[in-house]
């Protein structure tokens, strides 16, 4: 059971896998080296200060909640499926907050 697993983020687990590649910003590369996220994770210091964290799951999605977590400290660059979806569900939320803005005054 714990070979299966290997290519899970979570609990979704398969044969094929896709390289997830994040870059975190400065503010949050301390917390980010603080904890072993998975055990095929590639944590890279950039010149900035910033992390490019890599790591090969089956289902990048079931990172989603993990990747939010993290706010406005991190950037999915791959794949652009997860990048895609990212940034729709930010700009979502933008819209949300905006609208709210504008009826609570």
């Amino acid at each position: 059971a714990t070979t299966l697993l290997e290519t899970a983020w979570g609990v979704m687990f398969g044969e094929q896998t896709q390289e997830v590649r994040l870059r975190f910003l400065p503010s949050a590369a301390r917390r980010l080296r603080e904890t072993v996220w998975h055990s095929d994770e590639i944590v890279e210091p950039l010149p900035d200060g910033g992390i490019r964290y890599r790591v090969q799951v089956a289902h990048p999605m079931e990172m989603k909640w993990w990747i939010r977590s993290w706010g406005p400290q991190v950037i999915v660059e791959a794949p652009a499926g997860l990048r895609r979806e990212m940034a729709e569900e930010t700009q979502q939320l933008l819209d949300l907050y905006r609208a709210a803005e504008t009826t609570s005054t």
